[in-house]
């Protein structure tokens, strides 16, 4: 049925306004999905985004790296070490399973002709029960982040629009945990390219075989600026949180 929507995918997000419908969307679909049973659903992708279950494949993997460690290796290395410690930080918060995407980027939402407003979300085959702090991090790592750089006034303006819809149903601690989500997503994803790496390349598709080294330090410095601005992202974060009705 979702052929059937007249809309289009866009490669970037240009505005602070198309950033807020950005998440606008994301947070309509989290409340469609907020009601459901988690309970009810497969989970499509066991021990997805469990972040210390990596780290675990990544240690393995290291162990068994029989290759050269030159620069660029080394600085993904030291990015994985330098993150490590905090890793877990969503998983020891124990927060609610609900619903979420499980793979929100931005080409898998269609936008209306004009490139402007969203009309729906595609790809629901990776539905599943999960964090729904995952699915906002990582939605604002694919779109606010853009070749290891990171644009905090998109990012504050998607999570903006994604709060208007999604205060509703959110905890106390959820809320309060969304900025951690922020540099946790493109660490995630750096330290998965990165075990993939080591690995020989078994999982996501390269050109080369040192793509998936370049796309882990893309994505470590990308978590490093996050983490740079986190305290400035943390308080404008906090303003918009604290608004009326939280």
């Amino acid at each position: 049925m979702l052929e059937y929507i007249d809309g289009i995918t866009l490669k970037r997000v240009e505005t602070t306004q198309m950033a807020r419908s950005l998440g606008w969307s994301l947070g309509c679909l989290h409340g469609l999905l907020a009601d459901l049973e988690p309970s009810g659903f497969h989970d499509t992708l066991p021990g997805f985004h469990v972040t210390t279950g990596y780290l675990r494949e990544f240690d393995r993997a290291v162990a068994g790296w029989q290759g050269y460690i030159d620069s660029d290796l080394s600085s993904a290395l030291s990015g994985i070490e330098f993150f490590r410690v905090r890793a877990s930080v969503l998983e020891q918060a124990e927060l609610p399973t609900r619903i979420v995407h499980g793979d929100p980027k931005l080409d898998n939402v269609l936008f209306d002709v004009s490139g402007t407003h969203p009309v729906a979300w595609v790809d629901l085959d990776t539905l599943k029960p999960g964090g729904v702090l995952y699915d906002i991090g990582d939605c604002v790592r694919a779109a606010c982040g853009n070749g290891g750089r990171f644009d905090p006034d998109k990012a504050i303006a998607l999570l903006s629009g994604w709060y208007g819809e999604s205060r509703r149903f959110l905890t106390e601690m959820e809320i309060d945990l969304v900025p951690q989500s922020l540099w946790l997503l493109p660490f995630e994803l750096g330290l998965r390219f990165l075990t993939d790496y080591l690995l020989g390349n078994r999982y996501f598709k390269v050109r080369d075989p040192r793509q998936n080294l370049r796309r882990a330090l893309e994505q470590l410095a990308l978590a490093r600026e996050v983490d740079l601005q986190l305290n400035r992202l943390s308080q404008l974060w906090g303003s918009i949180s604290a608004a009326p009705g939280r």
